[in-house]
């Protein structure tokens, strides 16, 4: 049975529905009173960051290009400390950005000037892989890069890579004497020496230099083609009597040994067996396993053991009597050769002067170390000391002339096994 509400609970009932119903019909717009966050517009970031990056790679590149300009002064300046600061600053700019290609070309053409061809190889063959176009347009010398990658692959041994370089290149300029020479090397290096011998010769032929004509008749003569490269030596020995071309200190042989070789062929075309037989056994000494290694034996026999006093060049004005002057440096022969004896690789050249009209004067007598196998000062200055006081007992003849000319003997010693 239901119970009456009173009149107090009906108001009750009836404020609490009204209430209800005015909550429901204002929740709507109080959720649309909430605003959501806006949309992320990504393409305007995108450009923001863009344009974040690109100043930040802008200065690195900035820093990357000081780096190098400041190598290239200190490089300039020349000293062993600056050239090493040089290279360090283009470490850094390489460790910075490992493809910046003007480090890479600097670095290589540094190393190149320098003679450290595993390193300019190396440096080279990276900015080659990044541009082979590129090149250097500042009017440096050698700035070729293409032509100075090979050259460092060669003079670094990597002979097989150099072939193939200078063949890329030589099919573009088929004429170059310095391509042919260079290829012809690396080809001798690795024994291919009929192709070497065809690449000196398109060299010789297109040019006079003696470098060029020499290798031709060097690989002539590991060929066995011995009349015609005797003919070759004996006419360009000479254009050059004292073989400046061959013996020039920024002359780089490929392989180095190769230096021996070339010299000992060139002493022998001009009948100084001294010489001759020290480069030969130089060059044995160094590369023992040489596919010419038989060939430069086949020399030494030929030279046999030359006499001090049979090879003896005048020069001045005076006159000695050679027959007289060979007899007295003859008896000193033994104690000139004991000087060398025992000792690594040596050729000396002693000189003895004197004046007419100074007959009272003892002659001048001077030796000195035309080559050696040893560097270091003090241990050859025994050996110089000790031929100077053996030559300065040479009783050499009366000399002939006006008064006040000078005539001046000069011979060779060289140890030999």
């Amino acid at each position: 049975m239901l119970r009456s509400r009173t009149p107090l609970q009906f108001v009750l009932c009836l404020s609490l529905a009204v209430a209800w119903l005015v909550f429901a019909l204002s929740s709507p717009a109080r959720a649309q009173s909430y605003s959501r966050p806006p949309a992320t517009d990504y393409d305007d970031t995108s450009e923001h960051y863009s344009e974040f990056w690109e100043q930040v790679l802008t200065a690195n590149d900035e820093g990357i290009n000081a780096l190098i300009a400041h190598a290239r002064v200190l490089w300039e300046a020349g000293s062993q400390e600056q050239r090493d600061a040089a290279i360090a600053e283009l470490s850094k700019a390489l460790a910075s950005k490992p493809s910046s290609i003007d480090a890479l070309y600097w670095l290589g053409q540094f190393q190149f000037e320098d003679h450290k061809w595993a390193a300019c190889a190396d440096a080279f063959t990276k900015a080659d892989a990044i541009d082979p176009s590129f090149n250097s347009h500042e009017g440096r010398v050698s700035s070729n890069m293409q032509d100075n990658l090979a050259a460092c692959l060669l003079y670094a041994g990597n002979y097989e890579a150099a072939i193939e370089h200078y063949k890329r290149l030589l099919a573009l300029r088929t004429d170059s004497v310095e391509l042919n020479l260079r290829l012809g090397e690396a080809l001798m290096a690795v024994g291919r020496l009929h192709e070497a011998t065809d690449a000196f010769y398109i060299a010789q032929e297109q040019s006079s230099r003696f470098g060029a004509r020499i290798a031709y008749a060097v690989a002539l003569d590991r060929a066995e083609r011995i009349a015609e490269s005797r003919t070759i030596l004996e006419r360009e020995v000479n254009r050059d009597a004292e073989l400046s071309a061959l013996r020039a200190t920024d002359r780089v042989y490929a392989p180095r040994e190769d230096e021996h070789y070339y010299l000992g062929l060139a002493y022998a075309a001009q009948n100084k067996s001294a010489p001759a037989l020290y480069h030969f056994q130089r060059y044995l000494s160094l590369a023992p396993d040489s596919p010419w290694a038989a060939r430069a034996r086949d020399h030494l026999d030929g030279l046999g053991v030359p006499h001090i006093a049979e090879e003896l060049y005048l020069i001045g004005s005076a006159s000695w009597n050679r027959d007289e002057l060979r007899s007295a440096i003859a008896k000193q022969e033994d104690a000139l050769q004991a000087c060398v004896r025992g000792k690594s690789a040596i050729l000396a050249r002693v000189s003895i002067s004197a004046v007419v009209g100074n007959e009272s004067e003892p002659s001048f007598t001077q030796a000195r170390i035309e080559a050696s196998a040893e560097s270091a000062t003090e241990l050859l200055e025994p050996a110089v000391t000790c031929l100077e006081t053996a030559a300065r007992k040479i009783l050499m003849p009366n000399l002939s002339g006006p008064k006040g000319s000078h005539l001046s003997a000069q011979f060779y010693v060289v140890s030999h096994p």
